[in-house]
């Protein structure tokens, strides 16, 4: 994708509302706090938002700051919380629908975001 049609899909599939309910559910079926997995889920989300956001602008940002985002854009979600990865199989289709959405559309972007760092040749 580039930038724009990144900006596109940030509008179209990364705003709205945040997947709560299903993160209850989540919760009392892992069983886990809901106050560890939410803050978790949001600055992911959050921080692959915001690339998407400006992402045809991206490269005019310093080269550190590219090196960076490449960074924190380099693992998904379970990489980056491995003491989480145990929820992955309660994120289902039928029992957290708008999670799935988010998290499948938040991925999408993530590696789009990579694919776009690597052609402004971000080491």
């Amino acid at each position: 994708m580039t930038g724009l049609e990144l900006e596109d899909f940030y509008k179209s599939r990364l705003l709205g509302r945040f997947p709560y309910s299903d993160c209850y559910w989540i919760a009392q079926n892992a069983p886990i706090k809901s106050e560890g997995l939410i803050p978790e889920l949001d600055w992911y989300f959050a921080n692959i938002a915001g690339y998407c956001s400006s992402a045809s602008r991206l490269g005019n940002r310093p080269k550190g700051e590219l090196q960076k985002a490449k960074k924190s854009l380099a693992l998904n979600f379970f990489e980056t919380f491995p003491r989480l990865a145990h929820i992955e199989r309660l994120i289902t289709p039928n029992q957290t629908p708008k999670l799935l959405e988010r998290i499948e559309h938040s991925e999408q972007a993530r590696l789009a975001l990579l694919e776009l760092l690597d052609s402004l040749e971000v080491d």
